[in-house]
């Protein structure tokens, strides 16, 4: 299963204590792998640099660039969607040229996408995506 992850949702989920920790257990457990492309890793990299110490960083650098379960992706069209927040279309951009099964995001300005047939981004809460896919694939 190949996801691309919004970075409120990555972030809270590197909190052991964050409901959404399950989402990055799975990730370093390799039970799904995860889309990135050079605009979500800057962007990443920008949260985390007010986040974490250097260790950690690096830490997380290195997973990132030798986990196999890591997809770069090059998006090579700009579908500029959802268009009221330039922002977030780099992750929309990546699901669609990932070909990604989830986009993972609880931010509402995406629910616009539910109603684009083409091209066809599936968006998921972290909840819906804990209880839907990590629960069930658990059990």
């Amino acid at each position: 299963m190949k996801l691309v992850i919004d970075t409120n949702i990555f972030f809270s989920a590197f909190n052991p204590k964050s409901y959404y920790h399950q989402i990055i257990q799975n990730l370093f457990l390799r039970k799904f792998s995860l889309l990135i492309s050079t605009q979500i890793l800057l962007e990443y990299e920008e949260v985390l640099q007010n986040l974490f110490p250097k260790e950690l960083l690096e830490q997380f650098w290195l997973f990132l660039l030798t986990s196999e379960n890591v997809i770069f992706v090059d998006p090579t069209f700009k579908f500029q969607l959802p268009s009221e927040d330039e922002d977030d279309q780099k992750f929309v951009d990546c699901a669609i040229c990932g070909n990604a099964d989830f986009l993972i995001t609880n931010d509402r300005h995406y629910n616009i996408l539910k109603h684009v047939k083409f091209p066809k981004v599936k968006i998921i809460t972290a909840e819906d995506f804990i209880e839907k896919i990590i629960n069930t694939s658990n059990k």
